[in-house]
């Protein structure tokens, strides 16, 4: 029985080990803001989408994974191929959960193959994904 059970639970360690982590169901499916201080005090602009539909927003045509930053902090990776150069890039958006704002979700930083975006560029992208999104009923 042992000599069985081995091979069962080297197995079961690769599958798990190549398998991608995912947040937990709390943090994806929280409301996403975008931060921004206004006379000193910090506020969000409340969006409709949340991280798990950030998550499905991007072409079938792209890898994507969730990878783990910190307890309340995760990036999504998206690797997607250029069809023109056939150059991969790679978009990596940090999200995180803010406190001050009851805990909704905002992102951290946002990059696309090394270049990080600007707060406002970052700010911008995230609403014009917002407004692509349509939720379903």
């Amino acid at each position: 029985m042992k000599a069985s059970t081995l091979p069962f639970f080297i197995f079961a360690l690769f599958i798990t080990a190549c398998s991608s982590p995912e947040p937990p169901r709390r943090f994806l499916t929280a409301p996403m803001a975008i931060a921004y201080t206004e006379n000193g005090e910090k506020k969000g602009e409340t969006l409709r989408i949340r991280p798990v539909d950030l998550y499905h927003l991007f072409d079938t045509n792209v890898k994507k994974k969730w990878k783990k930053v910190h307890e309340n902090s995760w990036s999504l990776i998206i690797d997607g191929r250029n069809t023109a150069t056939g150059k991969v890039n790679r978009m990596v958006i940090t999200l995180v959960v803010d406190p001050d704002l009851n805990d909704a979700i905002v992102v951290r930083e946002m990059r696309e193959s090394g270049r990080k975006f600007s707060a406002d560029e970052a700010a911008q992208l995230t609403r014009t994904l917002d407004k692509a999104f349509t939720p379903m009923r």
